[in-house]
C-alpha cells in the first residue's frame, strides 16, 4: 500500500480509544505514594524498641505470626532515629504494603519511558550517543524498578540476605545510571524550551540527581554494615537516619517530575491496530465516505479507490 502512494488514515478523530498517559501516571503514582506512607506508619506503630539490657540478654522481635530471636552487644544509637529500610524489614505489615508500593508501578514506569524515548527519537534527531543514551532508558528503569521490588519481597533475617543484598546495591547503580541517562537526554531535548514546566521539570531532575547519587553510596554502604549485624531495632545514626529520608524524597521527586514531561503523551488505539473490527459497529461508519471505512478490507478499499480513479480518467 505504501509503495502505490496511498497513506492509511490515522487522524486523532479516527481513533476509538485516546487515553492521556498522564491519567494513568497520576492514579498509580497517587497510588504507590499512598500505599508507601500507609506501609510507614503500619511499620512505625509495629516497631518494637528494645533497650540495651533486653538486648545483651536477648529479646523476642515480633514479625507477623513468628517471633525472632535477637541479641547484640552494639548499643543503642544515642540520638538515633528509625531508618525506613529496616522498619520495613522488622515489621511484617508494613513491608507487605511496601511490596505494593514497589511492584504496582513496574510495567506503567517502563511504558513511560519507551514513551519519552520515542518521542524524543522522534522530534530531534541526534548523533549515535544520544541515541544510545535514550535506548539505555527504558533498560535501565525496568532493572531499577525490578531491583526495588526485588528487595522490598526478599528480607534479610527470613528469606534471602545476599539477595536481598544484591538487589539494594543493583538498585542504587541503576537508579543512579537511570537518573543521569534521563536528565541528559531531557535536558538535551528541552534546552530550547522557553516553557516555565520544562525549566522546572529538568531544574528538580537534576537537583535529585546530585543529591541521590552523591548521597545513595554513603547511605548503601552503610545499610550493607548495619544488616550484617543482629537487627534488634530499627534505629541508626542521626546522620544516616537523615541521609536515608533525603534520598527516598530526592528519589520520589525526581520520578514524580516525568509527569510535567509525558503530559502531553496520550495512547491512541485506531480501528486497524486491533483485530480489524471498529467500534461502534455501525454499518453506517464502513461505507463509502464513512468515518471507518478504511477498518475492514483496508487494502481491498484503496484499491476499489484507484480502480475507480482510474476509470474515471479512462471515460475522461
Amino acid at each position: 500500500i505504501s509503495q502505490t502512494g496511498f497513506v492509511e488514515p490515522n487522524g486523532v478523530d479516527l481513533s476509538y480509544v485516546r487515553l492521556p498517559l498522564l491519567v494513568p501516571s497520576v492514579l498509580f503514582a497517587v497510588m504507590s505514594l499512598t500505599a508507601f506512607l500507609v506501609a510507614l506508619v503500619l511499620a512505625y506503630m509495629e516497631d518494637v524498641v528494645p533497650t540495651d539490657d533486653q538486648m545483651r540478654r536477648g529479646v523476642l522481635i515480633p514479625y507477623g505470626a513468628i517471633r525472632l530471636a535477637c541479641n547484640t552487644t552494639v548499643p543503642f544509637p544515642r540520638g538515633g532515629l528509625p531508618s525506613i529500610l529496616l522498619l520495613f524489614e522488622r515489621n511484617a505489615y508494613g513491608n507487605a504494603v511496601f511490596r505494593i508500593s514497589t511492584c504496582l508501578p513496574i510495567m506503567l514506569r517502563i511504558f513511560q519511558s519507551l514513551s519519552v524515548r520515542h518521542m524524543v527519537r522522534a522530534k530531534q534527531k541526534c548523533g549515535a550517543i544520544f541515541e544510545i543514551t535514550s535506548d539505555l532508558m527504558p533498560a535501565l528503569t525496568a532493572v531499577e524498578a525490578f531491583s526495588i521490588a526485588l528487595f522490598s519481597i526478599m528480607t534479610i533475617h527470613s528469606d534471602f540476605p545476599m539477595a536481598n543484598r544484591f538487589a539494594k546495591l543493583s538498585f542504587a547503580i541503576s537508579a543512579s545510571l537511570n537518573m543521569l541517562a534521563s536528565t541528559l537526554i531531557l535536558f538535551h531535548f528541552k534546552s530550547k524550551s522557553n516553557n516555565p514546566l520544562e525549566t522546572i521539570s529538568v531544574g528538580l531532575k537534576i537537583v535529585s540527581l546530585f543529591v541521590f547519587c552523591y548521597l545513595s553510596p554513603q547511605y548503601f554502604q552503610y545499610h550493607h554494615t548495619v544488616t550484617m549485624q543482629p537487627m534488634c531495632h530499627s534505629y541508626i545514626p542521626r546522620i544516616y537516619a537523615l541521609i536515608e529520608y533525603v534520598l527516598v524524597a530526592a528519589y520520589a521527586v525526581f520520578h514524580l517530575s516525568w509527569l510535567i514531561d509525558i503530559r502531553h503523551l496520550q495512547f491512541l488505539c485506531y480501528p486497524r491496530s486491533c483485530s480489524g473490527e471498529c467500534e461502534p459497529l455501525d454499518p453506517a461508519n464502513f461505507v463509502a465516505g464513512g468515518k471507518y471505512e478504511h477498518c475492514r478490507a483496508f487494502e481491498e478499499r484503496q484499491w476499489q479507490m484507484r480502480r475507480g480513479k482510474e476509470e474515471v480518467q479512462g471515460e475522461e
